[in-house]
């Protein structure tokens, strides 16, 4: 009955593949990690993105976007991005939303998230952001350093000094 009440609704959400390389995006969407023929045109839209080519890049990501009706949570990432390069905020967090509610552990969606944020302002958001990135990912060290400079600007002194504590560990390799 609870669960019921919850208004859960069915919808056809890939299951995640099995990496632990961080380094290849595509490796850890389930989709594209399956459809290596969409994940090209997927890749050229971030090379255009890279380059500043943002409306060029959302040419190529809707040829990514696969016909099974599963929804890439690394694409979708992508779009919200080409928005944000294209200065539609309000597109790019509502793209954003709309992936993080059918992938909720997926870290690089609640990074862009965070950047996203703190490029409109809004710290708060921003530091609750980059702690799901750490929550899911705890070795980010480039997110730990972005959340103690957020720590710091809101004099949040206790937190701010324990995501300095896991960037040392982090640098150093090891305990210490």
């Amino acid at each position: 009955e609870w669960v019921q009440r919850q208004g859960l609704r069915d919808r056809d959400v890939a299951a995640p593949a099995a990496s632990m390389d961080a380094s290849d995006d595509v490796a850890v969407d389930p989709v594209m990690s399956e459809r290596r023929d969409l994940a090209r045109f997927m890749r050229l839209g971030e090379l255009l993105l890279d380059r500043g080519h943002a409306e060029a890049a959302l040419i190529e990501f809707a040829k990514a976007d696969g016909p099974e009706g599963r929804t890439s949570p690394l694409l979708q990432t992508r779009i919200a991005q080409a928005h944000a390069a294209l200065g539609d905020l309000a597109s790019a967090r509502a793209q954003l939303e709309q992936t993080l509610a059918l992938y909720p552990d997926f870290t690089l969606a609640w990074r862009a998230l965070g950047d996203l944020e703190a490029k409109a302002g809004r710290r708060r958001q921003a530091r609750k952001a980059y702690a799901q990135v750490v929550a899911f990912d705890p070795f980010d060290a480039e997110v730990h350093g972005l959340l103690v400079k957020l720590y710091a600007e809101a004099e949040m002194a206790k937190k701010a000094e324990r995501h300095r504590a896991q960037l040392k560990i982090l640098r150093r390799g090891g305990e210490g």
